[in-house]
């Protein structure tokens, strides 16, 4: 049987050329022969590599050492005979040395054949030694593979180098573009990209998981080493749009097993259109071998690193909620733990809820705050993501919140994709949320999960330690107000007593005193001078008489009929034209600023009038110099008072004598009674009211009363009102 032979002859004689032709057939060849007598043509031939090339040494446009040096040029390995009329031994030689397979003279072509046959088995030797050789260094490169894995069971605990260094001497092992580690998620019951060589970190992260369901129905149908001839028509494989547009064919993926245990996978992928020898993979078993032992101690080691860093963190926030109650500070702790110790976290926030309007609102941000989008948003439990997670008190993992329904967008971060949240709470009562949130997708893990939700934990006690101590505070403030109001009345009571029994004392004789005077007055023979003298006696004896009178009333107990509807605006007004012409005398600049809204309330109104002249005049007093005193009402509807505000800018009220200006005859002037703010006090104490006073040495003193607007004391014994200031 003839043997099939593409043959290039390089001749430009064409009865030669026939010659040729004929003797390989007598030799058994069945020949396809093409024929040139051009350099040009001779490398458009080229393109299609022959198996043999028979030339004439000497052409009018070519020559044999020329078409040789063409073809060393192009790289190619194919047996060159020079088949000449005449050539010499120098000639012959030269050929050789150029890389002629053999010459022979075309008067003894009956040698050709042997010679072609003798040129073929040689190129046939020469590539099955080429082969050999590749093979071997194949061979060499796969044990280097091995041994360099297997050099990281030793020197490697970092995760991230060991997943880079297997990746790269599988690639390298295999001469292949592409190779892979996915690593198994028990919790997702996944396997998860997490090395890669030939893809970039970005597309890596943007790739799919691998259902753990679907790798074990391949691996049971194809084997411990799995291959796809052409992965793009494998239609329940992950990111199928991904492996079409790469043109990725050939794919083989290995499993990585540890005692019995899924570590993940090592897979290799290709353009190529080949198959893999037996040899192939068994080499890459033998790679996921060594790389699920290397992979399991890196992960093993980053554990532990991930269980030191989390005792230490929490370490921290133990200590801090021991030593101190600044909120602010434990919270920020929390969120730069959770940002520290879990990988990928672009931003951590706390959120407390606002039981009353049911409002989420930050309370502690590291990150990229600027993205956080509204400083609050309203939300109802079960609503949303962290409305669940208030509702039901489960930590929610979400890999893509672009694909997730429940997710409110409610912030600018439109580049974050996982997200990952924990209740904040104290028992069983939800306090708010801790989340964190990464640019990667699928970026948590249950570990994340388990840090978080004790990370929400601590931020529950240290929010019910600062509630408590607030509480506490409020308490102690509250009693020590309401002792303090309690002397107050002790001693405003007892000064009643001794003003009733006083005034009743004085009362007696001057009501004599008074007669006396009006029966000296009936004498018609008095002068005018003592007319006159008499008339001023009458007088401060009358006037005498009504103090005595307004001092047994104030301290009498007030009853229900004496209080009427009283405009505190038309009263201020009032007190305005009393002290008009002593304003103008001290230099005092007076300002009301009434609450035009403001509507009528229960009161006494000379009392009332006398509450806001004293402390009027006790502002005027305060500025010898003169000044500005500045009266405002209003109503405040969170406690459903009226507040009168008396602000001045005189010399200010020493801090040690605060505590005392309500005392019964307590005064700091010369001239002095100090009864005034005592009777001040113990009025707006009738009306159910308290008074307050904020006072700062060389600014001014602010007085603020408050008055009920919604009941009528009846008694002098009124229940203290919360102290607002």
């Amino acid at each position: 049987m003839a043997t099939p032979l593409r043959v290039l002859i390089l001749e430009d004689q064409p009865d030669d050329a026939e010659l040729i032709r004929r003797e390989l057939r007598l030799a058994g060849f069945a020949i396809e022969a093409q024929c040139v007598d051009n350099e040009a043509a001779y490398l458009a031939r080229l393109d299609t590599p022959p198996e043999v090339i028979l030339s004439d040494y000497s052409m009018v446009d070519f020559n044999a050492l020329r078409a040789l040096s063409l073809l060393q040029a192009r790289g190619l390995d194919i047996p060159f005979i020079v088949v000449s009329g005449g050539l010499n031994d120098v000639a012959a030689v030269e050929c050789v040395k150029r890389g002629a397979a053999d010459y022979l003279l075309k008067d003894r072509l009956s040698r050709l054949g042997p010679a072609v046959k003798r040129a073929l088995d040689e190129k046939r030797l020469r590539d099955e030694a080429r082969r050999a050789e590749a093979e071997t260094l194949r061979q060499a490169a796969r044990a280097t593979s091995l041994l360099r894995v297997a050099a990281q069971l030793n020197t490697g605990l970092d995760l991230d180098a060991v997943l880079a260094t297997v990746c790269a001497e599988t690639a390298c092992a295999f001469n292949v573009p592409i190779a892979n580690v996915h690593l198994y998620d028990e919790k997702r019951d996944a396997l998860y990209p997490a090395g890669s060589y030939g893809i970039l970190p970005d597309q890596l992260r943007k790739l799919q998981p691998l259902p753990r369901a679907v790798y074990d129905a391949y691996a049971q149908q194809l084997g411990p080493v799995i291959v796809f001839p052409d992965a793009r028509a494998v239609p329940d494989l992950p990111d199928p749009e991904w492996r079409a547009a790469a043109d990725l064919r050939l794919l083989a993926i290995g499993g990585m097993w540890r005692e019995g245990q899924l570590v993940g996978s090592l897979s290799i992928a290709t353009q190529e259109t080949r198959r893999f020898t037996d040899d192939e993979l068994t080499l890459l078993r033998g790679l996921a071998d060594q790389a699920a032992l290397a992979i399991s101690n890196a992960l093993q080691h980053k554990r532990m690193e991930r269980r030191l860093q989390e005792s230490e963190a929490l370490a921290a926030i133990t200590q801090a909620l021991n030593e101190t109650l600044d909120l602010e500070r434990i919270l920020h702790m929390i969120v730069e733990a959770a940002q520290k110790i879990i990988p990928q976290v672009q931003r951590a926030v706390i959120h407390l809820l606002d039981e009353e309007k049911q409002a989420l609102r930050p309370a502690a941000v590291v990150g990229q705050i600027e993205q956080l989008g509204r400083p609050d948003f309203s939300m109802r439990p079960g609503e949303g993501i962290a409305g669940q997670v208030i509702a039901d008190g489960v930590v929610i993992n979400v890999s893509d919140i672009r694909t997730e329904p429940r997710y409110l967008r409610l912030g600018r971060a439109t580049h974050l994709r996982s997200l990952l949240v924990a209740p904040v709470q104290s028992g069983d009562r939800r306090l708010g949320t801790i989340s964190v949130q990464s640019a990667a997708p699928n970026a948590f893990s249950s570990d994340d999960e388990r840090l978080l939700a004790m990370l929400g934990v601590h931020a529950g006690l240290a929010i019910e330690n600062a509630r408590l101590y607030e509480d506490l505070e409020k308490a102690l403030q509250y009693e020590k107000a309401a002792r303090a109001r309690l002397v107050q009345s002790e001693k405003l009571a007892a000064m009643g007593r001794l003003v009733a029994s006083v005034a009743h004392e004085l009362n007696n004789p001057l009501q004599a005193i008074q007669n006396a005077l009006y029966l000296v007055k009936q004498d018609s023979q008095l002068d005018p001078q003592a007319r006159e003298d008499l008339q001023v006696a009458l007088i401060e004896a009358d006037r005498m008489s009504d103090l005595i009178s307004r001092l047994r009333e104030t301290y009498r107990p007030a009853q229900a009929e004496q209080f009427k509807p009283e405009s505190l605006n038309a009263i201020v007004e009032e007190v305005q034209k009393l002290i008009s012409t002593h304003l103008r005398h001290g230099g005092v600049t007076f300002t009301f600023e009434p609450d035009p809204q403001i509507q009528p309330m229960p009161g006494i109104h000379d009392q009332l009038k006398q509450v806001i002249l004293n402390l009027s005049l006790n502002a005027v007093e305060a500025m010898p110099s003169g000044g500005q005193l500045t009266i405002r009402t209003r109503y405040v509807e969170e406690v459903g008072h009226m507040l009168v505000k008396f602000t001045d800018t005189g010399a200010g009220i020493d801090p040690a004598d605060l505590p005392n200006i309500f005392d019964p005859f307590f005064t700091t002037k010369e001239s002095g009674t100090g009864l005034g703010l005592a009777i001040t006090y113990d009025i707006v104490q009738r009306h159910g009211g308290r008074i307050d006073v904020e006072s700062q040495v060389g600014q001014g003193t602010t007085f603020l009363v408050w008055l009920p607007v919604d009941k009528v004391p009846v008694t002098v014994q009124n229940s203290p009102v919360p102290s607002q200031s």
